[in-house]
């Protein structure tokens, strides 16, 4: 099965440089935008099947990729930050004790959150249960860590080795050769073309 992801475009958190988590903001503008600057690379893809998380930011991404309303699974949420939810990210980078760069690396969990542990199994038993359903091509509206955690679990990647995925991008997994065939891929925005020349 060919898995396609897709990270849910700007939310206002995003806009705001807040730490979600699993909090339910919804999309910013920019984010409705994204999404629908994306749709046609993920529609090239032909998905047979369309999950999301249950988050509200994930869910608007899917149908406006999709066009149509997508299943919603929660196991496919973003990663519980605990006491850091709602955290300006700025703060965050700059305590000196690194706690955030350990985190993003897989060797810390929030305080009060979820370890990299826990949501890397989570999103490996639901890839399984979509894999499990026959489809050749399964697209997946998520999240930032989520898509970590696949690129870690189903294609042997280490997460020092991740970069974070942008908005509104799509990353794809080929999980019968375990193989990342893309990864935070965005179409290019109109302004960048034009300074190209």
């Amino acid at each position: 099965m060919r898995l396609i992801l897709v990270r849910h475009g700007e939310s206002e958190w995003n806009a705001a440089g807040r730490v979600q988590g699993q909090a339910d903001p919804g999309l910013s503008a920019r984010g409705r935008e994204e999404a629908r600057r994306v749709a046609p690379l993920v529609r090239a893809q032909r998905p047979e099947v369309v999950v999301c998380s249950d988050l509200r930011r994930a869910a608007d991404t899917a149908a406006i990729v999709a066009g149509a309303p997508a299943e919603p699974d929660p196991r496919w949420r973003e990663s519980a930050m605990g006491d850091w939810t709602g955290r300006d990210v700025d703060e965050l980078w700059a305590d000196p004790a690194g706690r955030f760069a350990a985190w993003r690396e897989g060797r810390a969990t929030p305080p009060g959150g979820e370890s990299w542990e826990q949501m890397c199994a989570r999103v490996a038993a639901a890839a399984r249960d979509l894999a499990a359903r026959g489809a050749a091509r399964a697209l997946v509206v998520t999240h930032g860590g989520p898509v970590r955690a696949a690129c870690a679990e189903l294609a042997g990647l280490h997460p020092t080795a991740l970069v974070p995925v942008p908005n509104g991008s799509m990353t794809v997994i080929d999980l019968t050769s375990r193989r990342l065939r893309a990864l935070g891929v965005r179409p290019a925005s109109a302004a960048a073309l034009r300074s190209d020349g």
